[in-house]
């Protein structure tokens, strides 16, 4: 099955790269959303349903795109499975998400104590030079507006309606600032058939913990059904 991973709120497909490289998985390929244009889940989600394989697939959700998964699920029954990577199905601050929408979230990056700010609230203390520089380069390049479009987006999530058994896994950063522990129960209270992992990492787990995440993901992956 092709795995198909949705990137978080920057849209892009370049952070992913140090995380394709770890997992042992060749069926598997990035969809960038669109950087201009409505950016509402609805929107999103029409967007990434037209790139879906029409054969059986599992989806893997970063941070913003999870409630584009949950949208995907309502009408895509060739999903197998899904993997949330220090997501959310609800807002996860909506106070700091508010706060947000009103700052230059694009050019923070650039700032001169931004690599303090990162690594505090993002990237954690072991972020490579690399790492943070890859983030400055791929955020220069995301549109103010459509960040802020994306924040408006989150700010109104309010999760699954009904509960799904479809296979799920959800990777919980243990050291993220941005996104609180519990809203895994979120998780355990729409997927009947889930398992929650928490893994050592800040909220970009994916590229800061890329050799763990990558071999959890690869064990659920090998465990669903042919």
């Amino acid at each position: 099955m092709k795995l198909v991973l949705l990137p978080g709120m920057d849209g892009t497909s370049r952070l992913f790269d140090e995380f394709i490289d770890k997992l042992d998985y060749n069926e598997s390929f990035a969809i960038v959303l669109p950087q201009c244009g409505d950016q509402s889940y609805t929107s999103l989600a029409a967007f990434v349903s037209r790139q879906l394989p029409k054969t059986d697939c599992i989806v893997l959700a970063e941070s913003f795109s999870g409630g584009i998964a949950l949208k995907l699920l309502e009408n895509h029954s060739n999903i197998k499975a899904v993997i949330f990577a220090a997501s959310f199905l609800s807002c996860p601050r909506p106070f700091l998400v508010n706060i947000a929408k009103y700052l230059p979230l694009s050019k923070i990056a650039m700032w001169p104590v931004s690599k303090v700010f990162l690594k505090l609230f993002m990237w954690g203390n072991n972020a490579s030079d690399e790492q943070l520089s890859l983030f400055k380069r791929v955020m220069d390049d995301v549109q103010p507006d459509t960040l802020r479009k994306r924040l408006a987006a989150l700010a109104h999530l309010d999760g699954l309606k009904s509960r799904s058994d479809i296979p799920a896994l959800c990777l919980v950063a243990k050291n993220d600032k941005l996104v609180p522990s519990q809203k895994s129960n979120e998780f355990r209270q729409v997927f009947s058939n889930i398992q929650v992992v928490g893994l050592s990492g800040p909220h970009f787990l994916l590229q800061t913990n890329a050799e763990g995440a990558a071999r959890v993901i690869q064990e659920f992956i090998n465990k669903l059904p042919e």
